[in-house]
Order: C-alpha cells, then sequence, then structure tokens
C-alpha cells in the first residue's frame, strides 16, 4: 500500500524518506542516484581546482596582494554592498530548506542555487548516495564544528607563530626570508583575524539554522514523533519518551547555541568596539 501512495523510491513517514540507490529533493521526489551522483563529483573537483587556483596565486603574488589589499577590494566591490547581497542570498536560499515547503518552479530553482551561499550541501548535492548513513544529525555537527574547530586552530596557530617570531627577533637567529608561505600567513594577525572573522560571518546564519531545527519534530497519530528536517530521524517513541540519540543532539544544539547566538555576535560587538576610534577615522 506504501508502494502505490509514494512514489518510486519514497517510503517512511509522510513518504519523506527515500530508498537506496535515490536520494530526496525539497521538492517532494525522490531521484536516482545514478546520474545525479555526477553532480557531487563536479562540485568536489571544482571546489578543489578553486582552492588550489587561490593557493597558486596567494603564492605567487601573495606580497603584492597583501600590500594593496584595501585597494584591490575597493577596485572590484564595495564591501557593504557584497555583504548585503550575501546575507539575502544566504536567506533565499534558505527559504524552502527551513520552511519546508515546496516552491513552484523557477523559484525553487533560483532558491537551490542560492543555497550554495550558505554552503548547505545537504540541499543541493546527492550525499545520500555517497554514503546512506549520512543523515541531519551528521548535517548539523558538520556544520556547526567545522567552523567552531577551523578558528580555533587557525587562532592557536597564529599565536604559536607569533611567539616563535617574538623569539627568532630577540635572537636574531633567523633569517626572516626563509620563512615558509604558511609561517608568513600565520604570522600575520591581521590575515588570520581577517580569515577567522570571514568564516564566522559566513556560517553563523547556517549554523543557528541547523540547530534550530534540532528542536523542531512532528508528532504522529501513534504518539512517535520525527524531526522535520529528517523523518528519517525519531524524536520520541510510542510512550513519548525521548530517543537517546535526540536527548544527545538536544544537549548538544543547546550548548553550541550559547556559541553560535550570543557568542559570535559578542565577538563582533567587542572587537567593533575595541576598534571604534581606528574604523570611524579609517580613509
Amino acid at each position: 500500500l506504501r508502494k502505490m501512495i509514494c512514489g518510486p523510491g519514497a517510503s517512511g513517514k509522510l513518504c519523506d524518506v527515500c530508498e537506496g540507490p535515490t536520494y530526496y529533493l525539497n521538492e517532494g521526489n525522490c531521484e536516482l542516484c545514478s546520474g545525479n551522483i555526477t553532480l557531487l563529483y563536479v562540485f568536489i573537483v571544482l571546489l578543489t581546482a578553486v582552492v588550489i587556483l587561490a593557493a597558486w596565486i596567494w603564492y605567487r603574488f601573495g606580497a603584492y596582494i597583501s600590500a594593496n589589499w584595501p585597494l584591490i577590494i575597493a577596485a572590484v566591490f564595495d564591501t557593504g554592498r557584497m555583504k548585503v547581497v550575501f546575507a539575502n542570498a544566504q536567506i533565499v536560499g534558505s527559504v524552502s530548506w527551513s520552511t519546508g515547503v515546496s516552491w513552484p518552479k523557477p523559484f525553487s530553482y533560483v532558491s537551490k542555487v542560492f543555497s550554495l551561499f550558505e554552503l548547505n550541501v545537504f540541499d543541493v548535492l546527492p550525499l545520500e548516495c555517497v554514503g546512506p548513513a549520512y543523515g541531519f544529525y551528521d548535517y548539523v555537527l558538520t556544520q556547526t564544528l567545522f567552523p567552531v574547530l577551523l578558528n580555533a586552530a587557525l587562532f592557536l596557530l597564529m599565536e604559536a607563530e607569533m611567539k616563535k617570531n617574538d623569539t627568532r627577533v630577540a635572537s636574531q637567529h633567523r633569517d626572516q626570508r626563509k620563512k615558509s608561505f604558511w609561517q608568513k600567513s600565520l604570522g600575520d594577525e591581521n590575515f588570520v583575524w581577517g580569515i577567522i572573522l570571514l568564516v564566522f560571518y559566513i556560517w553563523l546564519p547556517i549554523g543557528n539554522l541547523a540547530l534550530m531545527r534540532i528542536f523542531q519534530c512532528t508528532e504522529f497519530p501513534d504518539g512517535s514523533e520525527y524531526l522535520d528536517a529528517d523523518l528519517s530521524i525519531r524524536c520520541k517513541d510510542e510512550h513519548g519518551n525521548f530517543t537517546s540519540a535526540h536527548i544527545a543532539m538536544l544537549t548538544y544544539s543547546c550548548l553550541m547555541l550559547l556559541i553560535y547566538m550570543p557568542g559570535i555576535p559578542a565577538l563582533f560587538y567587542i572587537l567593533l568596539r575595541n576598534n571604534h576610534d581606528e574604523i570611524m577615522s579609517y580613509d
């Protein structure tokens, strides 16, 4: 009966769970992995190529870019306007995913493309085809832990490199020209803090949205509850008791929300307040 009601490859609660070898689209359809997995591979190849190209450009012209960065940015675009455009693209890209509404075409296509601005590969690419065990819990952990751990690593490496530089300057035993590209970058406090703030700026709405969706469950007539974002995940059993996995994710989400809601905005506020005079006098 379920196969008659649900479309091809669909099963589970509200026909919202796709059986292998298929993956779920927000339009309520299950698409075959065969042929569509190419999109994931193309994305990975393009991303790798962009990273390699960016690293080569910085290695080749890093000194010039670093010395003229404000002029280059001012010549290309207005940073204030770009931040507004980027934030609005993230909002449009998250509408369908956050509301669970299947939008009509062509808005659904536009929303899916814009979701790349919020790095929401869970919605754009068929990750279920790579590993069926990858669910919404894994997505939340990935999108919230990655920026925090990355920035923590950058900060610690910066502090370590700056201490080494202080020691070298004091001893005058090392030639600064022999420093590698990574040593120069990590020793540049302004550069590292710029990367840290950029990472937090990009991931702040993504992390908040992912964490808040952990609290949204749908109750069914048998008394059980399933996660809205992934109806293959059970929040409560038939007796109304939370599952151990969901309790763990609720606890994790509450702790991480302390970082993403008051924590990161507070960091932005403190940095802006401490550098108020310098910002206002910047030419």
